[in-house]
């Protein structure tokens, strides 16, 4: 998540969803997509995650944008 801030992701060892990956990777999760939110998510914006999986990146704006809605 943005500003070094972290969450839990739980996940069953046969889960064959994103949740591993996200696991394996340490968390940082298609950290591309998060440093251009960083640039452009302002604190009051709506935001929408248009076909969200598990919420990645819709976590990542409630992180940029507490002052609007996700």
């Amino acid at each position: 998540l943005p500003t070094h801030r972290t969450m839990a992701v739980a996940c069953g060892r046969t889960d064959i969803s994103i949740t591993a990956p996200i696991v394996a990777s340490g968390g940082d999760w298609e950290p591309h997509i998060r440093r251009v939110l960083e640039q452009m998510v302002q604190p009051e914006w709506i935001c929408l995650d248009i076909g969200a999986n598990i919420g990645a990146h819709a976590l990542a704006m409630a992180v940029l944008a507490p002052e609007g809605r996700v």
